[in-house]
């Protein structure tokens, strides 16, 4: 397994800010087609690596091995809870737009971004923890030796 969590967080992170600079863009077209590019990249990419690689992962453990009817139930079952979750989140879209307008619909989208955040942070830590440990144990390329010439 790879450092992919502090990657999420730092896009996770990324898209909080994307979010609150878009809730705040106003009409200009450009902008808002600019900042709703950034959005969707750091939004979706954590959700590709997530599902993706997870699946990837767990289908490489002996009890799964070169079972692909188990692999593909893990990545059909985090794909699935991921859909669901996000057709739950739209029933309350429209409900939030027209108690609270606009922007607590884009507050709402921080919260959760940030919830996940938070879900993820251990594994973030680990992962740092580990690459951290393994870095320091590379000497480096150009090492001073005691040459006797």
């Amino acid at each position: 397994m790879g450092c992919r969590a502090p990657l999420i967080v730092v896009m996770l992170a990324a898209s909080i800010g994307a979010l609150f600079c878009y809730a705040h863009a106003g009409p200009a077209l450009i902008l808002n087609a600019l900042i709703m590019t950034i959005v969707g990249v750091t939004i979706s990419g954590p959700y590709n690596l997530i599902v993706g690689t997870i699946s990837i992962d767990l289908g490489s453990q002996p009890a799964l091995a070169n079972n692909a009817q188990a692999m593909a139930t893990v990545s059909g079952l985090l794909d699935g809870t991921g859909s669901v979750g996000s057709a739950i989140g739209q029933l309350f879209v429209p409900l939030l737009q027209n108690a609270f307008g606009w922007q607590s619909v884009f507050m709402l989208f921080m919260a959760l971004n940030l919830c996940a955040i938070f879900c993820i942070m251990k594994r973030c830590i680990l992962d740092l923890r580990s690459f951290l440990s393994k870095s320091s144990e590379y000497t480096p390329l150009l090492e001073e030796e005691d040459h006797e010439d």
